[in-house]
Parts: structure tokens; C-alpha cells; sequence
């Protein structure tokens, strides 16, 4: 299978998992759009929101590197963009990556500053003073594909 039709099935998964997790629809308060492709943060997006890119994917390895960005706005954005962040971390599992047929094994997660990526404010046109972002980098290593 090419690594680009294996990197869009990540991508979908990545998506169907975090949107199936109770967890996650309870802390973002709605049950659609709560991850979207980093590149497709507008002015649109309903905050709080978990933006999402798959950084790097060497098909040789089977070693990809994703990037979550927990973005909200408001009193507590910090609390909701750690939590919105634990539950991810709960929701990308090894069961739940091979319920939609890959076999991936998440390793561990680790925390970015902002200034290590690129801010989301320019692309949400925000100007909050309580916007918030929250980085993780997830390393995941692709088995294989059921």
C-alpha cells in the first residue's frame, strides 16, 4: 500500500477515534468538529477545538510523528486544553487504531511550546487575550495494516 493512501487512512482514523470519544465530547461541549486539520484552522472553527497534523510518516520505519494543538478561549482555556489533550491520549490506543483496521502502537507523547510550532492566531483571527494553545507531539509506529 502506497504511504499516502496510509497516511490519509491515519488521518481518518485520527479523526473517527477522537470523535467517538465520550471523554473528549464531554470537555470540548459538542460531539462534531472536535478535531480538525491544522491547516484548515479559519475563522470558522467552533473554539475549543483539537487541530491536528501528521508531521512526518517514514513508511520504511513505520515510525510518524503527529502534532495536536488544543486550542480555546476564555477563563479557564488552560484547564480545557490540558484536559481536551488527556483525553485524546486516552482515546489513541492501540485497540482503537486496529477497530479501524491499522495496526499502530501510539508511544509516548510530549509537551511543545508554542514557540517550538506555529501559532494558531493569525489563522482564527483572534485577538482574545485568553486564547490558549497547547501542543503534544504524539510519536505512533505503524505496524501495519490490517
Amino acid at each position: 500500500m502506497p504511504a499516502t493512501d496510509l497516511e490519509q487512512r491515519l488521518r481518518e482514523a485520527i479523526v473517527a477515534i477522537a470523535t467517538a470519544h465520550a471523554g473528549l465530547r464531554a470537555v470540548l461541549g459538542r460531539t462534531t468538529r472536535l478535531v480538525v486539520e491544522r491547516d484548515t484552522l479559519a475563522q470558522d472553527v467552533v473554539l475549543p477545538v483539537l487541530a491536528y497534523d501528521l508531521l512526518t510518516y517514514d513508511e520504511a520505519s513505520g515510525r510518524g510523528e503527529v502534532l495536536v494543538t488544543a486550542i480555546a478561549e476564555g477563563v479557564d482555556a488552560g484547564a480545557k486544553c490540558r484536559a481536551a489533550l488527556e483525553q485524546l491520549q486516552l482515546a489513541l490506543t492501540a485497540p482503537a487504531f486496529e477497530a479501524l483496521g491499522l495496526q499502530v502502537a501510539p508511544l509516548e507523547g510530549t509537551r511543545r511550546s508554542v514557540d517550538e510550532v506555529e501559532d494558531v492566531r493569525d489563522r482564527l483571527a483572534l485577538d482574545s487575550p485568553t486564547l490558549t494553545q497547547v501542543d503534544w507531539s504524539l510519536l505512533l509506529l505503524v505496524l501495519e495494516s490490517l
